[in-house]
Formats: structure tokens, C-alpha cells, sequence
């Protein structure tokens, strides 16, 4: 049968109930599903033949990635550990809202054994965990593990051991009351390969960054909701190898709180001020940072500060913002103020270190004296190989020698200037042996 709808011809097709439910019955392609509020932790009827049925619901769920079990009732790791066995290739497990604590070793030894290998990420909040359970659970072989909302409290947690485990990435401690440094690093330095580490929500205090011992592996942070209200604190913390970094000063949804810090600016005054004062940063809450905005924060910044304490002697308002020097310098501001930067000489030219590598190995090193107007097409053409080997264009990197951070020199158009080069730093150049021409 067919509807004329205007130009269109529609095709329709009557079914019935019979013909439906043999279409909802073909659960082999489904790859997500949602069982919320669902009673499944309820356990097997004595007559019933459980080997029978896992094996029947295996086969319906030979594509599910992502499983959402949460508040369901479920307060036994074996019925988890039976639901792993059922769900050959999932990826994600939700297991929010169960009551799961008395975590023993058998549970995390029967979830490791029932698991797919392609198991990455687990939640587990709201679940009423405590400084023990969280303990065995940090051993578990997985890239993502979410513990937000538990029973932590942060004597607890001291008073634990943590097991070594390279194999967790991402770490979410999220609103668990947790308010001391200590107890957030008896977790995470057992965790040697994490990457990604959430202590949104908790109140955290400013101290020292040498209390704090993040992990050099760190590359990603979410402080949103803490207690850090110092420059100070977060300066430290980013000038590791950090470069995604969460305030939650731009975050829609309420329960996102802001960090005491920028309790009292607006989202756009926040962003910017982290443009500008932390340079490493290339995501700041969920944005990436592009060239041109962080030009524009840094010279917002640089006139914010300066019109606020245009009577102030330079040294003192270096003393409060360290950086300001350096964008002056580098956005050649200097002629906007003249009180502070009258008799400075502009710098237009810095002393660099080429450094041509082959194959790894450092075949050569040399000084240059760069302008900071050329261009990065001009350096490279500068960058005069030794001989019998060729400068190869791909690869080209800066290196700050003060903190090992690099950079790719991959934007032929952009000044030295732009990359704000300084004294000292290093230009990596890949080379290859040129080959000798046969004659003929």
C-alpha cells in the first residue's frame, strides 16, 4: 500500500503483533542497552537452569559495547561476574547506584577471570564504597575506572595499601568529600600509567606542589568544585606535564561548580585569564586553545593587569603576575606603557641551538643567533645541515631547555615571535645521510 504525501509516494507496510515481536526479538545487533532501574539483581529461582539461560542471553548480546545496569538492585559481585561472562565484547559497564561494598579479593579475582578483554571502562559510583573496597578495585585491569560519590573518607584511604597498577588511564574521584592532597596521592601513585585524573567536587586545599606528587604521567586534570583559590597552586600543577586542564568556570550544568579561584569572575574573564597565565595548556574545559586566542587572552591579560596598577614599580607587579614581562616582550607592548617599559631595549633577536638528529642519534649541534621577526621557513632555511647530510622539513620541534616542554615547528607562515622563543632554547632538526651519485 502506498500514501501520496505531496511530490512523495510513502510505502506503507501493515504488521502484526506476531510480525513486531519476532522484529524486537533480534537482539544479535544490538550494541547498547539500558536496563535502569531494573530489578536484574535479583537472583536465579532455585529451578532455574542458569547454564540454560546465560547461554541464550550470550547469544543475544554477542554485539552489546555499552551496558547500563545502574540502580538495579544488584548487591553481589558474582551477579556482576555472571554478567561479564554473558557479554562477550563489551566495552563500558554501568554500575551506579547498587549498594557493592565488602568488596574481597575472590570478587576482584572472579571480575578479572569473567571480564572480556575488551572491557575499558567501569562506573561505579554512588554505590557505597569504602577506603577498603577502593583499595581492591584500583588492582582491576582496566583503562577507565569512575568512583564518584562514595564513602572515602581521607584517614581511610591513608591507612591503606595500594597495590601497583599500570594498566589504569583514567581515574574519576568525583564529590567523595575528600579534602586532603594526601589521601588523593596514597591512590594515584600506585597507579603508574594513569593519564587522566578527576578530583572534581572534592574540597581540596592549596599546597605546596611537592605534596600533591602527581604522577609524570598526568596529562589531563579536572579541578572543578575544589578548594584552590591560589595562582600559585595552579601554576605548579600545570607546569607538569598537564595540558587538558578542567575549572569548571565555563560549565552549563550546576553541578559543575567552579573552582574557589574563579568564584567571582565571569566565564569569559576565567578562560581568559587561564589563556594567558598558563602557557601550556592547549584544552582548557573542553575547548581547545587556538594560536589566535592565546595571543588575544595574553594581550587582554597583559592590559587588564597593566591599566590596574599603572602607579605600581615593575618588580612588584612581577611579583604578582609572573608572566608579564614575558608577554609584553613578546606582543611588543612595551610602548603602552611607558612608566614601567620606557627604558627597556626591545629584543629582536634570540640565541638558539640547532640540534640536527638522525635516526635518534645527535649528529651535530650548533649556535644561532635567530630574529624573532623571521618566520619559521626562514629558520629552517637557516638551519644549515653538517655535511653529508640533508635537512628534513617534517619534524622540525622547539625544546624549552628550562622544562623540556617541545613543540612542532609545523606552521612555515608564523614568526619566532609567535612560538615566543626565548634564549636557550633548543630547534631539533631530523636529518638524513645524503647519498653518493654513481657515475656513469
Amino acid at each position: 500500500m502506498f500514501i501520496n504525501s505531496g511530490n512523495r509516494v510513502i510505502p506503507v507496510e501493515f504488521v502484526g503483533e506476531e510480525k513486531i515481536s519476532l522484529r524486537q526479538a533480534k537482539t544479535q545487533a544490538i550494541t547498547d542497552m539500558c536496563l535502569k532501574d531494573s530489578n536484574i539483581g535479583i537472583g536465579y529461582p532455585r529451578t532455574a537452569d542458569r547454564t540454560k539461560h546465560q547461554s541464550e542471553v550470550s547469544s543475544m548480546c554477542e554485539a552489546l559495547v555499552h551496558l547500563d545496569v545502574a540502580r538495579c538492585l544488584i548487591s553481589r559481585w558474582d551477579v556482576i561476574a555472571e554478567i561479564l561472562t554473558m557479554t562477550p565484547v563489551l566495552e563500558t559497564l554501568r554500575l551506579d547506584g547498587n549498594r557493592l561494598t565488602g568488596v574481597t579479593e575472590a570478587d576482584i579475582d572472579a571480575f578479572v577471570a569473567a571480564a572480556p578483554k575488551t572491557l575499558k571502562d567501569v562506573y561505579i559510583s554512588q554505590c557505597g564504597l569504602t577506603a577498603a573496597d577502593l583499595a581492591l578495585l584500583a588492582r582491576l585491569p582496566i583503562a577507565e575506572i569512575h568512583l564518584a560519590s562514595n564513602n572515602f573518607t581521607d584517614d581511610d584511604i591513608q591507612g591503606m595499601e595500594f597495590v601497583e597498577n599500570d594498566g589504569i588511564r583514567t581515574l574519576g574521584l568525583e564529590d567523595n568529600g575528600l579534602t586532603s592532597w594526601g589521601a588523593i596521592a596514597r591512590v594515584i601513585t600506585a597507579m603508574t600509567g594513569l593519564t587522566a585524573l578527576s578530583v572534581a567536587g572534592n574540597a581540596l586545599p592549596d599546597v605546596p606542589i611537592a605534596d600533591i606528587h602527581l604522577p609524570a604521567s598526568v596529562t589531563a586534570l579536572n579541578l572543578s568544585g575544589t578548594a584552590i583559590n591560589d595562582w600559585k597552586t595552579l601554576e605548579d600543577l600545570v607546569e607538569t606535564a598537564v595540558t587538558t586542564i578542567r575549572t569548571g568556570s565555563e560549565q552549563m550544568d550546576d553541578k559543575d561548580q567552579t573552582m574557589a579561584l574563579f568564584a567571582s569572575f565571569t566565564s569569559p574573564q576565567a578562560r581568559m585569564l587561564c589563556v594567558a597565565r598558563l602557557p601550556f595548556i592547549k584544552c582548557l574545559n573542553g575547548a581547545n586553545i587556538s594560536k589566535m586566542e592565546r595571543a588575544d587572552a595574553e594581550k587582554a591579560y597583559v592590559r587588564s593587569v597593566m591599566s590596574q596598577e599603572v602607579t605600581e614599580p615593575l618588580e612588584a607587579i612581577k611579583g604578582r603576575h609572573p608572566r608579564i614581562v614575558e608577554l609584553v616582550e613578546a606582543h611588543d607592548l612595551q610602548g603602552e606603557f611607558p612608566a614601567q617599559f620606557g627604558g627597556e631595549h626591545e629584543k629582536t633577536s634570540v640565541d638558539l641551538t640547532l640540534r640536527f638528529v638522525s635516526l635518534g642519534e645527535i649528529v651535530h649541534t650548533a649556535p644561532l643567533n635567530a630574529m624573532l621577526s623571521w618566520s619559521i621557513a626562514e629558520l629552517v632555511k637557516m638551519a644549515a645541515p653538517p655535511a653529508g647530510f640533508t635537512a628534513v622539513r617534517e619534524g622540525v620541534k622547539y625544546i624549552d631547555s628550562n622544562n623540556e616542554r617541545e613543540e612542532g615547528l609545523d606552521q612555515d607562515k608564523l614568526l619566532l615571535e609567535d612560538y615566543r622563543m626565548d634564549d636557550g632554547y633548543v630547534v631539533e632538526v631530523p636529518v638524513v645521510k645524503r647519498r653518493a651519485r654513481r657515475r656513469r
